[in-house]
């Protein structure tokens, strides 16, 4: 039971979070939780999950940072 209500605050934390934000800081904030998740596999296959998380989600951010501004030099 716990577990659950930690899981709904962090689920609500991370909601009002992103409620503010603006379309690029949320493609970033997306693209490093694709990154981390990634990453992280990669790294448990390789032997070090914590550092293949951290490099996936540095990683996921560039990319959806890039993304982003790239969307909004077409509009």
């Amino acid at each position: 039971m716990q577990a659950l209500t930690m899981t709904a605050a962090s689920i609500l934390a991370i909601s009002l979070a992103l409620g503010g934000c603006t379309e690029t800081q949320q493609t970033t904030m997306k693209g490093g939780m694709v990154g981390s998740v990634g990453g992280l596999a990669v790294g448990a296959i390789g032997g070090n999950a914590a550092l293949g998380m951290s490099v996936g989600r540095a990683a996921g951010m560039g990319a959806g940072y890039i993304y982003s501004k790239s969307k909004e030099a077409v509009e």
